[in-house]
């Protein structure tokens, strides 16, 4: 039985300059910021939507789901203005053909102190059920990311929210397991098992959220370990990049090779 292939992509704004740069790079995809991309405003949508159409570059899934100051837990969080938010990020991101919605947005789902944990969670549940609502309907997927506690303070591991997911039983919601983000919380390897069933996208960066190739890692590793436990979707590389065009072919050659050495099909 043959291995599977790992697409591999790459989280950037989607300007002329990283749409060439990834196809160069020969990247299986693109993952966009919905709050930055997809939400401009309509003019600037249409043209990243008539670029992208033109270009040999999928986007196959989509991150930064809100901007920092559309809270969705706390005094502030509006449900409605929520609802139209992601009534129209999703129809913009069906038009892209976009498959993953990944929700990190760590400043919109920080619960402020001496407000109730228990009730952030449960507006946090709310409005991922109006997500995935939204988003099953057209054939997308629904992933939390779990975010260092420096980023927010609610769902920081891949233990954590994947219990979060199952104790609410919100049916079609994934799990996105994020290399960095592990090694901040100094959560191991074996936190992808107990999340195994729930997992639906990955992200990686080397140390210091560097491109891949430009410092240590344990990228093998992880790739290893998401191979055994079965799981079949794509990885992206979210770091920091000095110069993107410049940095891209590394990196992605870097996780390719990475992925090969840890079984899966070579390129």
């Amino acid at each position: 039985m043959s291995s599977p292939r790992l697409p591999v992509g790459c989280c950037a704004g989607g300007s002329p300059d990283e749409i060439a740069a990834l196809r160069a790079a020969n990247a299986d995809y693109l993952e966009l910021p919905v709050a930055r991309a997809l939400m401009a405003s309509g003019s600037a949508f249409e043209k990243l939507a008539a670029r992208l159409a033109a270009s040999s570059v999928a986007v196959a899934a989509a991150n930064v789901f809100l901007p920092p100051h559309l809270m969705v837990v706390g005094p502030e969080a509006d449900p409605e203005l929520l609802a139209s938010y992601t009534s129209s990020a999703v129809d913009r991101a069906e038009r892209l053909g976009i498959q993953v919605l990944v929700f990190g947005s760590g400043g919109s789902r920080t619960a402020r102190a001496g407000f109730s944990r228990e009730r952030a969670l449960d507006q946090l549940e709310a409005f991922l059920r109006r997500v995935q609502s939204e988003a099953g309907r057209r054939g997308m997927t629904l992933a939390i990311e779990p975010l260092e506690s420096a980023m927010t303070n609610l769902l920081n591991t891949v233990r954590e929210t994947a219990a979060f997911v199952r104790e609410r039983n919100l049916a079609g919601v994934g799990v996105l397991a994020d290399l960095w983000h592990m090694e901040r919380e100094g959560e191991d390897l074996e936190a992808l098992a107990d999340a195994a069933d729930l997992l639906r996208h990955t992200h990686v960066a080397a140390a210091d959220r560097l491109p891949p190739g430009q410092a240590d890692d344990w990228i093998e590793d992880f790739l290893r370990r998401l191979l055994e436990l079965g799981y079949r979707g794509a990885c992206s590389i979210e770091c920091g990049w000095r110069d993107f065009a410049a940095e891209v072919p590394a990196a992605v050659a870097r996780l390719r090779a990475a992925a090969a050495a840890a079984g899966w099909e070579s390129p």
